[in-house]
């Protein structure tokens, strides 16, 4: 993120503004890459005892450990003209988590629309622990033009013991027409296991909602609002 922020900054003029689930506030993309790169040095401690093992501190909502991932987001301004801005929203697996099954996982940015925007398009990338990009894991669920919320899904699956949705991002484009004004995003990432359960899923300002139809362990991390005019 930090850089990524000094990238946007150098053709922009402008600092990133970030929210990471568990910090109150924004955060520069700088600050924000301090948090995460703490809490990846502490995962990497626990990775020590083994690729199955999990941290002995780690609460667990079911089969998922409430550290198994973060989430944040944040906008990427775009040069223009035409006046355009990108919401996109982060998530972040802990390396030594390998649990990846159906049904497929939902990652949902949601922007807060005014005037004249417009949502362009929706882009989700996947990438494994060793930071490659992999294939054919990532697919639109739902465009989110009526709703300002695009769902992607995320076909979470391990091979050899690699995961093929370590880390990853939904981003959408949006497009002004209009005279400056605000826009608001949000991120909400939900990873389920071992269930065969089919789905259906809905989202809009600040919520992502998923209905399974059987027992399924899942958890849910959002991410707080931001705002940036343009």
């Amino acid at each position: 993120m930090a850089g990524l922020e000094r990238l946007v900054e150098k053709y922009t003029g402008q600092k990133t503004q970030v929210s990471v689930n568990g910090v109150e506030g924004m955060l520069t993309g700088e600050q924000a890459q301090r948090v995460l790169d703490g809490r990846r040095a502490a995962w990497k401690l626990a990775d020590k005892q083994g690729v199955d093992k999990q941290r002995p501190d780690a609460q667990v909502m079911g089969a998922v450990p409430v550290d198994a991932f973060n989430v944040s987001v944040q906008f990427i301004p775009v040069v223009g003209p035409p006046r355009r801005i990108k919401a996109r929203g982060n998530w972040d697996f802990r390396d030594n988590y390998v649990n990846g099954s159906n049904p497929d996982d939902m990652s949902s940015v949601s922007v807060k629309l005014q005037g004249c925007m417009r949502i362009l398009g929706t882009t989700t990338l996947t990438y494994d622990y060793r930071g490659n990009q992999t294939a054919n894991a990532a697919y639109l669920k739902d465009s989110g033009l009526s709703t300002g919320a695009p769902i992607s899904g995320i076909r979470d699956r391990v091979s050899g013991f690699v995961t093929n949705f370590d880390h990853g991002f939904t981003e959408v484009l949006v497009q002004n027409d209009c005279a400056a004004a605000q826009i608001g995003a949000a991120y909400a990432f939900e990873h389920n296991q071992d269930s065969n359960a089919g789905l259906s899923a809905s989202a809009g300002w600040g919520f992502l909602s998923i209905a399974y139809t059987n027992i399924t362990p899942a958890l849910q991390k959002g991410s707080g609002p931001i705002y940036a005019n343009f």
